[in-house]
């Protein structure tokens, strides 16, 4: 899932697994290489992993006696990680970047004209060693067209609500800030007094802005334009504890997700310009889990409708344990290792999931489950990841949060038949990471046994961000300039004015 975004992608496979949950982004403008110190400047280089290539950038500045640096990477779009540490002794230099678990360890080369100087050295992340060679130049943001601009012939307006999970959403929600868990969002709305059909967006896995921000790409800003162009209006609104929201959410579960949806549908109920017997609910990949789980829930009578991008259809452990194949596949992996990585990732969600309320036997099963893995792996594979066992134990520890041990008790299937909305489920052909193959059916069988019908659609060509793509490889995300396939864009709005008569 998007992603699921993937909080849990394969391990030890043959993309850094960091950087395909930590979405960087680019140089931020242009800068020339200072004469005074050669290593002052932006750097930037091609890390090539199997198929996959990301452009990736270093910026140096110097500071003192020393230096401070950021890291940026040109395909995946999120810019400015920190660089903890940047240490130059000589002609070596090592830039250590604790937020992503990497460092970078490189040698200053100064070629000859015309080739000009070269951090030659080697990117360590994940458990692996990738060859890494970066040069001066600078970066620009890649084009993003469908993007749109301040002059928009629509109503934006910043909007806060929110409410105290400790006290329950129905004694506890409020408009505005103040709350444990306030909501941040934007609220656009198409000309005309309304009242008008309202969607309420609902994010992927991992922490996301309003505009669930990706590989340089913004979705829902994108999706929220197109519809409240065409009498739609819109509310996303940042995750819990990310962006301009507070509260936690490294403790948040799905349903508190869920809880969150919720109170923007009561939000909406304040507003004199919103349809309140129009409202609904779209999600993306794990947010078509969430959406379900609201149009069910103690406000079902508010949803009129759910339209499901991407949604998992089965429990997450299929989920990934498929994605690892098709993206390890895709991304040339070595059969074995696939097979292995797979193996051991189930090994490590059944312990997360037989013991919830027991945390010592869950890191004693994990740190168990990672030294078998070690111990079996073949010699090249070992010295190929060069971290050692406490690096595969790392990776394991992560899918020990409240997040992974409530889906892994979760299918999708019945709260999916318990729905009485309006719902359209839609697939990407190409996804790899919600593979329509594998979850369609489901969602069209739990569908099928409700009184109202619904619609299910795969959209040839295009992968789990619905835009339309070569291999579908998570990889590939950054590299398009289309943010949203066209026609899934009409479909959705014509999906919408059709249930709700507009």
């Amino acid at each position: 899932m998007n992603k699921l975004r993937c909080r849990l992608t394969p391990l030890l496979a043959s993309l850094p697994v960091t950087l395909l949950v930590v979405l960087l982004a680019p140089c931020s403008t242009a800068q020339a290489q200072a004469k005074a110190d050669p290593l002052v400047g932006c750097w930037r280089g091609t890390l090539r992993a199997g198929v996959a290539r990301l452009e990736v950038a270093l910026n140096i500045r110097a500071d003192g006696d020393g230096y401070r640096a950021t890291f940026d990477s040109l395909t995946q779009g999120v810019r400015d990680i920190p660089v903890a540490a940047l240490e130059r002794d000589g002609d070596r230099v090592i830039a250590r970047l604790p937020a992503i678990g990497a460092e970078f360890i490189s040698k200053l080369v100064d070629l000859p004209a015309p080739f000009g100087p070269k951090l030659d050295g080697t990117w360590k992340q994940g458990g692996q060693r990738l060859d890494l060679a970066l040069t001066p130049g600078d970066a620009t943001p890649p084009r993003r067209p469908q993007q749109p601009g301040d002059d928009v012939p629509y109503a934006r307006e910043e909007v806060t609500f929110g409410h105290d999970p400790a006290r329950g959403l129905e004694a506890s929600f409020r408009v505005g800030a103040g709350a444990p868990v306030t909501l941040a969002g934007t609220l656009t709305l198409p000309e005309g007094d309304g009242p008008h059909p309202v969607a309420v967006m609902i994010t992927g896995s991992g922490a996301q802005d309003r505009d669930e921000t990706l590989a340089g790409h913004r979705p829902f800003l994108v999706i929220a334009d197109h519809l409240t162009r065409r009498g739609v209006a819109v509310l996303r609104f940042d995750d819990r504890g990310t962006a301009a929201s507070t509260g936690d959410f490294a403790t948040a579960t799905s349903a508190d997700f869920a809880d969150d949806a919720r109170a923007a549908l009561r939000f909406l109920l304040t507003r004199d310009d919103i349809d309140h017997a129009r409202m609904g609910l779209i999600g993306h990949s794990e947010g078509g889990v969430v959406a379900p789980l609201v149009a069910t829930g103690p406000d079902r009578d508010l949803v009129a409708f759910a339209a499901l991008l991407a949604p998992p259809g089965v429990n997450i452990a299929d989920v990934i344990a498929h994605q690892s194949r098709l993206i390890g596949r895709a991304q040339g992996g070595a059969p074995e290792l696939i097979d292995r990585n797979i193996e051991m990732t189930a090994k490590a969600l059944a312990a997360v999931r037989d013991n919830p309320d027991e945390p010592e036997v869950r890191a004693a099963a994990l740190r168990a489950i990672a030294t078998e893995h070690w111990s079996q792996l073949p010699s090249w594979a070992r010295e190929a990841a060069g971290e050692g066992v406490e690096d595969v134990v790392a990776q394991l520890a992560r899918v020990d949060t409240p997040w992974m041990r409530w889906l892994l008790r979760h299918d999708p299937a019945p709260t999916l038949r318990d729905t009485r909305c309006h719902v359209l489920a839609v697939f990407g052909a190409k996804d790899l990471q919600v593979d329509p193959a594998q979850n369609r059916p489901p969602i069209e069988a739990a569908l099928a046994d409700r009184s109202r019908p619904a619609k299910v659609v795969t959209i040839e060509g295009v992968n789990h961000l619905f835009q339309h793509s070569e291999t579908g490889r998570p990889s590939e995300y950054g590299e398009l300039e289309e943010t949203f396939a066209p026609e899934a864009l009409r479909l959705l709005q014509e999906w919408i004015a059709q249930v709700t008569g507009g």
